[in-house]
């Protein structure tokens, strides 16, 4: 039986709508339309992810996400069937703007499914059109968006495994590096910081323990509920498994319980359509011998990074000293305040090239430009594997070859004074014949899609 909720007053909807609760029984009843039946069918199979359904020219919403996504996005919500005692509400957005508001919608914190038709409408002659899961994004896996992080965003996903009574074993990664890392037997009383520590857009969790429940009525699930608002992911015991990742660099040489929590990452992450085997080069323990344990609860009044106040960033440390310009720039300062150094070499290499820039503030100067103007070069690179970069991301990435050299230049003057510098400039290897293919091939301006 349908069963009909209506929508909470706060939603700012007409009280005739009703929000239909997607159940998997409701995609077998006998008066629901094809379309609507097969919307609620990738809706029982991912739902955890508000379901972005193309029809046509457009990518609608239905049932309990459409209230959603019309209230989250200022969108008008209107309904299939007015008509009908039982209206579905549903919105939608252009297909040629969706990156744009499916972005918004995972910076409110939220995942989104977008299925879209396998083929076009014009060539099925009969019955309804085929389709199929494009992609999924989430607060953590970003890669697959329409744009880059939020500058200072939480990146990244972390799978939390409980191993026996509170001990932990985590597995993160934030996908561009291709790197999975590990932490094992963690203690229950250092979870919360080591999460802090990490710092991962969302977290995955098995709700299994052998034979016991593992859900909220555990005062660590609490915990994490109110550090990952909307962000908290279930998964059953059958992610555990995955023999076919054992093949990754560095997994099989894990222990049982940091395989397992490997696994749980990874096969979230092909769930979101991500090709482990493409795009996960490593998995490697993490050590942090040369850093600061900082524990939760000091993190937090220190306000290193998120004020107690609001959780901005407007009056933290953080806050304070991000005067930087490229992309990654924010997460990596973010990571170095939430893991200070301790190591003293370390922290002299580091003076030195801060020395070295603050002597010469001419040249400081024109590197912040050209930086200013460069692209994210992981991230597109990581995109070109996974084989949805499109031509404006493969233009931007030209373009920073085309300035790489300048850059290196410029940094030779300082390279005397800190060894740092030279690091960086002899792994600046240039990609001359890349740039020579790209330059051939691209045009000037190219469009946002390979259609076009």
């Amino acid at each position: 039986m349908l069963e009909l909720a209506a929508s909470p007053p706060s939603c700012g909807v007409n009280p005739s709508y009703h929000a239909i609760p997607v159940f998997p029984q409701i995609a077998q009843h006998p008066t629901l339309p094809p379309m609507l039946r097969q919307y609620c069918e990738y809706k029982a199979q991912y739902p955890d992810s508000l379901i972005l359904f193309q029809v046509g020219d457009f990518y609608e919403v239905f049932y309990d996400d459409a209230v959603t996504v019309a209230r989250s996005l200022n969108l008008t919500l209107t309904s299939r069937d007015k008509n009908s005692d039982e209206p579905v509400p549903m919105c939608g957005v252009p297909i040629g703007v969706v990156d744009g508001y499916l972005d918004r919608l995972v910076d409110l914190g939220f995942s989104v499914a977008l299925v879209s038709q396998s083929v076009p409408a014009s060539e099925v002659a009969k019955g309804m059109v085929p389709r199929a899961l494009e992609r999924i994004v989430t607060p953590g896996i970003r890669i697959l968006g329409g744009s880059t992080d939020s500058p200072g965003a939480a990146v990244g996903v972390a799978a939390v495994l409980l191993v026996s009574e509170g001990v932990f074993a985590l597995a993160w990664t934030d996908v561009q590096s291709g790197v999975v890392w590990i932490r094992d037997g963690v203690a229950g009383a250092e979870l919360l910081g080591e999460l802090a520590r990490i710092a991962p857009g969302e977290a995955i969790l098995c709700d299994r323990l052998g034979e016991s429940a593992v859900d909220r009525r555990l005062g660590w699930v609490r915990a994490l509920e109110r550090r990952f608002p909307q962000r908290l992911k279930w998964r059953g015991p059958s992610f555990l498994e995955g023999e076919q990742f054992d093949s990754v660099q560095g997994l099989s040489s894990l222990s049982p319980a940091a395989r397992k929590a490997s696994r749980l990452l990874l096969n979230y992450l092909e769930e979101s359509m991500i090709p482990v085997r493409g795009a996960i080069t490593r998995v490697e323990p993490r050590h942090y011998d040369d850093t600061m344990s900082i524990d939760a609860t000091t993190r937090a009044n220190l306000e290193l990074v998120s004020s107690l106040r609001d959780g901005s960033t407007r009056g933290t440390l953080y806050g304070y000293l991000n005067l930087t310009v490229t992309h990654r720039g924010p997460q990596i300062l973010r990571q170095w305040i939430q893991q200070p150094l301790t190591n003293p070499e370390r922290i002299k290499e580091r003076h030195d090239a801060v020395q070295a820039f603050l002597a010469d503030a001419t040249m400081l100067d024109r590197i912040r430009t050209v930086l200013g103007r460069a692209s994210d070069a992981e991230r597109i690179a990581t995109r070109i594997g996974l084989g949805v970069a499109n031509p404006r991301e493969i233009a931007a990435l030209r373009d920073l070859l085309v300035v790489l050299p300048v850059i290196k230049r410029e940094l030779a003057s300082a390279s005397d004074s800190a060894i740092l510098i030279r690091r960086l400039i002899e792994a600046m290897v240039l990609a001359d014949d890349c740039l020579v293919g790209m330059q051939a091939f691209l045009a000037d301006e190219p469009p946002a899609t390979l259609s076009e």
